[in-house]
C-alpha cells in the first residue's frame, strides 16, 4: 500500500514511480499489508480469539473478492474444514454465482452462508457484476436442500442496486427459494482510502453515503413479505 501522505520523495519524483521496496521507504509510506498463509495456519491463527468467539457467539468469517471464485475454492474448504476441527462457528460471504466443485463438501463445513442479492435482472447483472441469479440461485436450492443457514444480503448501491424494480425482484427470489432472512447493508465510503492506497480507480467517489431513512422502504419490504430483516447486518 502507498500512504502519499507520508512521503517525502526522497527517491523520486511526485507523480513518478518509486522505486524503492517497501522495507526500504524511511516514512513507511509504502507498506506491505498481506501476509501469506497456508489453510490450517490460518484457521489456527483465527483459532487464538476464540474466547472472543465464545463470550459474544461469533466465529470467523470468510470474505473477499470472492472465497469462492474457482482459484481460491480449494484454499476456502480447507481452511473451513480445520477451523471446524478447532471447533469454531464458520461463515462466508459470497455470491454464490460460480459452479462451485465441493459445495457438498463446503456445506458440511461453513455454519452460514451470506449470499449477495445485488441487481434482479440477468442481463443487468452480468454487464454490472460479472454474475449470474440464476446460477446463485441453483447453488442456494441446493444449500437449502441440505439444510444449510442461508442467509440474503442487499448491498444498496446508488445507481446500481437500489431501484425498486431490483430491490423487488430480489425479494420475490428470495420469497421463492423459501429464503428466511435477509440484511440490508446501506452504501458507505469506508472504503475508498483502500482504494487510493492500493493505487486504485475509486468508481463511486462522489456518491453519497445513505442514511437508515434511505433504505427504511427496503426493510419495510422485505418484512412484509414475511422474510426476518436486519439493518446492517445485525
Amino acid at each position: 500500500m502507498l500512504h502519499p501522505a507520508l512521503c517525502i520523495h526522497c527517491s523520486c519524483k511526485p507523480g513518478q514511480a518509486c522505486p524503492r521496496q517497501a522495507s526500504g521507504c524511511p516514512t513507511g509510506a509504502k507498506e506491505i499489508v498481506g501476509t501469506v498463509y497456508t489453510a490450517p495456519e490460518l484457521a489456527r491463527v483465527c483459532a487464538r480469539d476464540r474466547v472472543f468467539f465464545e463470550e459474544s457467539g461469533g466465529g470467523v468469517t470468510l470474505s473477499g473478492g470472492e472465497a469462492l471464485s474457482p482459484r481460491y475454492q480449494e484454499f476456502s474448504l480447507a481452511f473451513f474444514e480445520e477451523a471446524k476441527r478447532l471447533g469454531l462457528h464458520t461463515a462466508v460471504e459470497t455470491t454464490l454465482s460460480m459452479e462451485v466443485r465441493d459445495l457438498d463438501a463446503l456445506s458440511e463445513v461453513v455454519d452460514v452462508w451470506l449470499v449477495d442479492f445485488k441487481i434482479s435482472d440477468e442481463l443487468s447483472s452480468r454487464e454490472v457484476c460479472g454474475v449470474s441469479p440464476k446460477l446463485r440461485d441453483s447453488n442456494v436450492r441446493f444449500l437449502l436442500e441440505r439444510g444449510s443457514n442461508v442467509v440474503a444480503r442487499m448491498p444498496i448501491i446508488p445507481g446500481y442496486t437500489d431501484t425498486r424494480e431490483s430491490v423487488l425482484g430480489n425479494i420475490d427470489r428470495m420469497a421463492e427459494l423459501g429464503l428466511r432472512r435477509a440484511d440490508v447493508l446501506p452504501f458507505h465510503q469506508l472504503g475508498e482510502a483502500k482504494y487510493q492506497n492500493l493505487g486504485l480507480t475509486y468508481h463511486l467517489s462522489g456518491a453519497r453515503r445513505l442514511m437508515d431513512e434511505d433504505v427504511g422502504w427496503v426493510v419495510e419490504s422485505l418484512r412484509k413479505s414475511g422474510i426476518d430483516t436486519t439493518l446492517h447486518g445485525l
